[in-house]
């Protein structure tokens, strides 16, 4: 294991220098995971186990960073891009009402946050969706026209805010 410690230190330090938005922590985690995964797959007849290791390590190193990328994009566009969306912080600024708006919105599990996600490449307006979320929050949740109003101006305000 020590022996191998420089190398994947190595890989990491290249794949975090081209893409610093991630935590270096979690490339060197991933990385060890990498090598205790392949120990019982390598065969020694193909090649050398560390050019194995580096060419899985690299690989996996790479998925993981496109992965994250795209993790990051699939936050609404209201998300300026290379800029990290801190939502914790976000939702702390709204009220309970606001937040469950926000809950609909981003539910990955609802139809409407496909369809906000897909909005730029789709015919749909976002007023359209906007008028859905309403229809939805007055049917299932007996929100009034106001409270509805009051909770899109508190989040366009938490929004410029951030």
């Amino acid at each position: 294991m020590k022996k191998y410690e420089k190398l994947i230190r190595y890989l990491v330090w290249k794949m975090w220098e081209r893409n610093k938005w991630i935590d270096y922590r979690d490339l060197i985690q991933e990385a060890w995971l990498v090598f205790f995964s392949i120990k019982q797959s390598y065969n020694s007849e193909k090649s050398s186990f560390t050019t194995y290791l580096y060419r899985c390590v690299k690989n996996h190193l790479f998925n993981y960073i496109q992965k994250e990328k795209r993790t990051i994009k699939t936050i609404p566009d209201f998300c300026k891009e290379q800029k990290l969306f801190n939502l914790q912080l976000f939702l702390s600024m709204l009220s309970e009402e606001a937040k469950l708006v926000v809950d609909i919105l981003l539910d990955p599990a609802s139809t409407l946050y496909t369809r906000f996600k897909y909005t730029k490449y789709t015919n749909e307006s976002p007023q359209m969706i906007k008028r859905e979320l309403k229809a939805i929050l007055k049917h299932n949740y007996h929100y009034s026209e106001q409270k509805i109003d009051k909770c899109f101006q508190e989040i366009k305000k938490a929004l410029t805010v951030l």
